[in-house]
């Protein structure tokens, strides 16, 4: 599904331009944009780009998902006792299913791979709460049907 042969520069600049290029231009994994900073969240708020594998790690749009700061930091390990959110940050195998769902077009096995020191995991959906906490501000996008990836990247 992925574009093949890019350059390295290519690969950059569409990592680079990923958030404004991307329909989706808030967090994959809680919904949250740019202006829903929470009230107790006194540093600086935005939507980042995550990696989800970086062994090496590549500016590349293929091995990156869309998290708002505190998602992002979360998944590094980062504690916020004053976060009300009643799940976790997400995981390997849930940044795939969403990197999957929000970006097919850059969705790429092969890519995360060569990024990974461990096999990659079989993607997993985000769990109900986590759902039911992104529909409260956003919509999900709908299923994509995607071609076997062990086959084509």
């Amino acid at each position: 599904m992925a574009k093949k042969d890019r350059s390295k520069k290519t690969c950059e600049k569409e990592y680079d331009r990923m958030f404004f290029d991307s329909e989706y231009q808030w967090c994959w994994w809680c919904g949250r944009d740019c202006m829903q900073k929470p009230k107790w969240w006194h540093g600086p708020w935005m939507v980042e780009r995550a990696h989800i594998v970086n062994k090496p790690r590549k500016r590349d749009r293929r091995v990156a998902v869309l998290l708002c700061s505190m998602c992002h930091k979360r998944s590094h390990g980062m504690r916020f006792p004053e976060c009300t959110d009643t799940f976790g940050p997400p995981t390997i195998e849930q940044m795939l299913a969403i990197k999957w769902a929000f970006d097919p077009l850059f969705y790429s096995n092969q890519t995360m791979q060569m990024c990974s020191v461990r096999r990659l995991p079989q993607p997993e959906s985000p769990p109900p709460e986590v759902m039911k906490e992104y529909l409260t501000r956003r919509r999900y996008p709908d299923p994509v049907i995607h071609e076997d990836e062990d086959d084509e990247d």
